[in-house]
């Protein structure tokens, strides 16, 4: 399970990386638009392996980052998903969780 917390308020809890990979465009996530965090709502960020590199003077061809793969974030400083939700958010229907209380006690008891 992970969650993804998109940028005009809405988190949404998605099954796993490969859902993720489906589900988000790879600039967004790379861009900050759509924020993935894993079970006990720890940041996770984007690597892009298959990013094309190719370029033509100087400009690369495709601004297209490819798929990503997701790792866990370095830091002490990374803000977290109870750190990162805003006063309004909305949680989108899933299978796990009920309302936003639901959320926020599973996180309480992930620490």
């Amino acid at each position: 399970m992970l969650f993804a917390y998109i940028d005009d308020g809405r988190l949404e809890v998605i099954a796993d990386e490969a859902e993720a990979r489906s589900k988000y465009d790879g600039s967004d996530v790379e861009n900050g638009v759509v924020r993935l965090f894993d079970a006990a709502g720890k940041p996770l960020v984007a690597r892009f392996p298959a990013r094309s590199e190719r370029r033509i003077l100087g400009v690369r061809i495709s601004s297209d980052p490819g798929p990503f793969e997701l790792e866990p974030a370095v830091g002490k400083d990374a803000e977290t998903l109870a750190q990162a939700m805003g006063p309004v958010v909305i949680l989108m229907p899933n299978r796990w969780f009920k309302d936003l209380d639901a959320v926020h006690a599973h996180l309480l008891a992930s620490r």
